[in-house]
């Protein structure tokens, strides 16, 4: 399988393996970034991508912070537009399976 970026990517449910494959991200920053979550609309100060900004996940000085930032921000979202759908189906007789399909779709709001 290919990774395949369609839109900005949900920070709040990427797991590890897809934050890692944007550009500049290391392991360390997209561990934190999970440890983190929930971002966006926090004390419902309505910041959504803005919460990164806040405590010291993007690093300790607000050069650094403001340096991934402006790296990262166009590629992340705290909300979803695109999820993906994967169902697999299975026909059986008694105990055995006798026909596995799998279908996969991408849905877009």
């Amino acid at each position: 399988p290919q990774l395949i970026r369609v839109g900005p990517v949900n920070i709040n449910t990427a797991p590890l393996a897809v934050l890692r494959a944007l550009p500049g991200m290391t392991d360390a920053l997209a561990s934190r970034l999970i440890a983190g979550r929930p971002y966006g609309d926090q004390e419902q100060k309505a910041r959504g991508i803005g919460d990164l900004l806040v405590g010291d996940v993007l690093g300790t000085t607000e050069e650094d912070k403001l340096k991934v930032f402006r790296q990262l921000a166009h590629l992340l979202t705290t909300r979803s537009d695109m999820f993906q759908i994967l169902s697999v189906g299975e026909a059986t007789s008694g105990e055995r399976v006798m026909a596995t399909q799998r279908i996969q779709t991408v849905v877009q709001r």
